[in-house]
């Protein structure tokens, strides 16, 4: 699903533009993750596994915008690609009234509101999609991701123990949340 290009004033008076990615950006993309998952240990992957080919990521970008229940955002300031979401429905039939979301920002840019923005696209187009749950996984300790999803309506449904062990072998919960979209406003 292609998202048609937006852009946002934040809490600085900084313009962000919030858009689909386009074949062009594979590269910048693939570097951002790579930047991400150095910055914080709350993601599931480390730098060493992002190792997606620019031409695999390019066939992923043009499968997203071309698939009617998933979609892709990036948001992206002075021309610098500062965060992604997703959100896409699943596909089986008995799964799929559900949604699942994933969202990533920069942080030299946590605190300026583009997450709350990225969730509040992500919570809307779900509901376009006619997603009637949105689903995502959290790792505890990303007390300031948990905040933001509570502050959506998003409740911790289940939890699981040990689910990630990171490089000094530390283990941390997994938190799976969900928010009703047929309730949410």
């Amino acid at each position: 699903m292609i998202y048609p290009i937006k852009k946002i004033i934040l809490k600085n008076q900084t313009v962000v533009t919030l858009r689909s990615p386009l074949d062009r950006d594979a590269q910048e993309i693939l570097d951002y993750l790579k930047q991400v998952t150095g910055e914080t240990p709350f993601l599931l992957r480390t730098p060493e596994e992002c190792v997606e080919t620019v031409q695999s990521e390019t066939l992923f970008i043009q499968n997203i915008n071309q698939h009617p229940t998933q979609v892709m955002i990036l948001a992206i300031i002075d021309e610098q690609i500062i965060g992604i979401c997703n959100v896409g429905l699943k596909t089986r039939l008995k799964v799929k009234h559900r949604a699942t979301l994933g969202i990533s920002v920069k942080k030299h840019y946590w605190g300026l509101g583009i997450g709350s923005i990225l969730m509040d696209e992500m919570i809307t187009l779900a509901k376009l999609m006619g997603a009637e749950r949105l689903e995502l996984e959290v790792i505890d300790g990303n007390e300031r991701a948990i905040k933001l999803y509570q502050k959506k309506g998003f409740k911790v449904m289940s939890e699981i123990k040990s689910a990630i062990k990171d490089q000094n072998s530390t283990y941390r919960s997994e938190f799976v949340m969900t928010l009703d979209l047929s309730s949410s406003t």
